[in-house]
């Protein structure tokens, strides 16, 4: 889901976990294990009943991609024992500390 986030959140928790992809605009994301910045590019990686607010809102477009555990456990279990995916299969499922936000390489330039 691509949307606008236009307000500070309060904190709130979901039952599912999120990972959020900054497509514009900057916000501080507050969590368990503090303060993050969010700019474009960072992925944000929320654990199934995790709690998380957003504050300094700056225009900001996020695209969420939500995740229950019945996913999680069954149609992407194979996450779980690939060496590079299982630390965030863990943490999507609270099993494991989060990564924190993650950046992603800007996009190579069109030739």
């Amino acid at each position: 889901m691509h949307h606008a986030l236009e307000r500070d959140l309060h904190p709130h928790g979901h039952a599912f976990a999120e990972l959020s992809l900054v497509t514009d605009g900057a916000v501080i994301e507050e969590a368990p294990d503090g303060s993050h910045p969010l700019a474009v590019g960072m992925v944000l990686v929320v654990p199934i009943g995790a709690w998380h607010a957003f504050r300094a809102v700056q225009g900001v477009m996020l695209f969420d991609c939500c995740l229950g555990q019945p996913l999680l456990r069954g149609e992407l279990g194979w996450l779980a024992h690939d060496r590079h995916l299982a630390p965030l299969h863990a943490a999507l499922l609270g099993e494991a500390p989060t990564p924190g936000p993650l950046q992603l390489p800007a996009p190579a330039a069109a030739t």
